[in-house]
C-alpha cells in the first residue's frame, strides 16, 4: 500500500532528496585513489576510542609527519564484524588520500551488494561495523549493517580534530538530518562491542535491506557505504582547518538548500525511499 505523505512529510522528503542528489551526483564525487587491504587487527587505540589492545595506527611512509593544510594526507576506513574487536578480527581496510581541510567524500562502489547481499567482502560476518582512523587516532565503531533488524546505515561523516598538525581525535557528526525520528537509531559502539550512548551524536539514519535491494537492483548506489570527511583545528604551521563548518549538520534546512543550490548547477534526483 502506498502512503500519501502529509505536507510536512512531503517537505522533509523533498529536502532529503535535494541533499542526496548532491551526495550522489558523480560530478561532486571527491574519491581519491583507494587502496584495499585485507587482514586481521588487534584493535584499537588512542584518543577517540581508547582500549587496552595495541594499535599500529593509520600511516604510510609517504604521508608521515604533521598535517599541512591542502596537502595530501592519509585516511583509513576499516570494515569488520560487529562484537568485540579486542582479541583480533578479520577486517578490510581502505585508505584514501584527500587534501587536508577539503570536504571530501569516499564511496566504496558496490559495497552493499558485496557486503550484505553476496557476503564476498567479509564472509562469515553477520553484523558489519566500520571505523575511521588517521595517524594514531580513530573513531568509535559505527554499524553499517544490522543483520538482526536488517537495517543499513550507509552515510557517515567523520570530523577530524587536528592540533598543530597532529590528529587528536575523530568524532562522528550528526547523521539523522536526512530522516525522521522513526528512521533514526543508535548505531555507535565501543571496540568491546558494547553500545555507546552519550551527549555526542551516536545515531544514524537507516534503510531496510529490502529497500536497499530494490535500489541496487534498479542500478542505484544510495546504499553503498559512504564516508564524508571534514576537518577542524590547525595544521603544522598554525593555519586554521575550517571545513567542519561546511558539514551538513551545521546548516539549518533553508541555509543548506541555499548552499547546495549555489554549489550545484544541475541535480539528478534519486528515488530516495525515506519518508
Amino acid at each position: 500500500m502506498h502512503m500519501v505523505p502529509s505536507s510536512s512529510t512531503t517537505t522533509m522528503r523533498i529536502f532529503a532528496l535535494f541533499i542526496l542528489s548532491f551526495l550522489y551526483n558523480p560530478n561532486n564525487n571527491n574519491n581519491s585513489p583507494i587502496l584495499l587491504v585485507k587482514g586481521d587487527t588487534t584493535t584499537d587505540g588512542p584518543s577517540s576510542a581508547p582500549s587496552l589492545a595495541p594499535w599500529g595506527g593509520c600511516n604510510h611512509p609517504a604521508r608521515n609527519g604533521p598535517i599541512l593544510r591542502l596537502r595530501k594526507t592519509l585516511i583509513c576506513f576499516t570494515i569488520g564484524p560487529g562484537g568485540d574487536w579486542a582479541e583480533g578480527v578479520s577486517n578490510v581496510r581502505y585508505t584514501f588520500e584527500p587534501m587536508a581541510d577539503d570536504y571530501s567524500r569516499f564511496t566504496i562502489p558496490g559495497s552493499f551488494v558485496d557486503i550484505v547481499e553476496n557476503g564476498s567482502l567479509l564472509p562469515y560476518s553477520s553484523n558489519i561495523t566500520v571505523h575511521a582512523s588517521s595517524q594514531s587516532s580513530l573513531s568509535f565503531l559505527k554499524t553499517y549493517y544490522d543483520s538482526v533488524n536488517e537495517y543499513i546505515f550507509p552515510h557517515l561523516t567523520a570530523i577530524i580534530d587536528v592540533q598543530k598538525g597532529i590528529v587528536k581525535g575523530i568524532a562522528w557528526d550528526k547523521s539523522c538530518i536526512f530522516c525522521g525520528k522513526d528512521r533514526c537509531e543508535e548505531n555507535t559502539y565501543f571496540f568491546n562491542g558494547t553500545q555507546r550512548v552519550s551527549k555526542d551524536p551516536t545515531k544514524g539514519c537507516y534503510l531496510t535491506r529490502s529497500e536497499c535491494f530494490k535500489i541496487a537492483a534498479d542500478g542505484g548506489t544510495e546504499c553503498d557505504l559512504t564516508l564524508y570527511v571534514v576537518w577542524t583545528g590547525d595544521d603544522r604551521d598554525g593555519k586554521a582547518l575550517t571545513s567542519s563548518s561546511s558539514r551538513f549538520s551545521s546548516f539549518q534546512p533553508k541555509q543548506l538548500q541555499d548552499f547546495l543550490m549555489d554549489s550545484i548547477p544541475k541535480i539528478n534526483w534519486p528515488d530516495w525511499p525515506w519518508q
